[in-house]
């Protein structure tokens, strides 16, 4: 099945972070869905010609380890699982092909999202 994601996600046209940059994605509004692995590829399918995917050194699928962080008490994630719309979030992403490491925190006012990373030349290309 990953086979099919990853064809499907080769359908798709490019577009590089230096083309990425002119987009806006810090402060945006977020839709999130769940799906299973045959409805991805045919949502793949359906947006061909409408979407681009991000590549990166060739790559269109990046692999990644997110640690988050939270108090004692776990306070940030009861709050985001008891609905509140106002809530922050801090986490420290690492891509796992450069190994580049991007702290970043985020404050959300349903339905807004900004963000913040800490500015950074990674090795290939990935900077804030």
């Amino acid at each position: 099945m990953t086979e099919r994601i990853a064809e499907k996600a080769l359908s798709l046209p490019p577009i590089t972070l230096k083309e990425m940059s002119g987009i806006k994605l810090m402060n945006r509004t977020d839709t999130k869905f769940v799906a299973t692995l045959e409805q991805l590829v045919a949502f793949l399918s359906a947006v061909k010609g409408k979407y681009f995917i991000q590549e990166i050194d060739g790559k269109r699928i990046a692999s990644y380890h997110t640690t988050y962080f939270d108090t004692d008490d776990y306070e940030m994630y009861r709050m985001h699982h008891a609905g509140r719309t106002v809530r922050e979030k801090i986490r420290v992403r690492t891509y796992l092909d450069s190994l580049d490491t991007i702290p970043r925190g985020k404050e959300q006012e349903q339905p807004r999202t900004h963000q913040e990373e800490a500015h950074h030349g990674g090795r290939s290309g990935y900077t804030a």
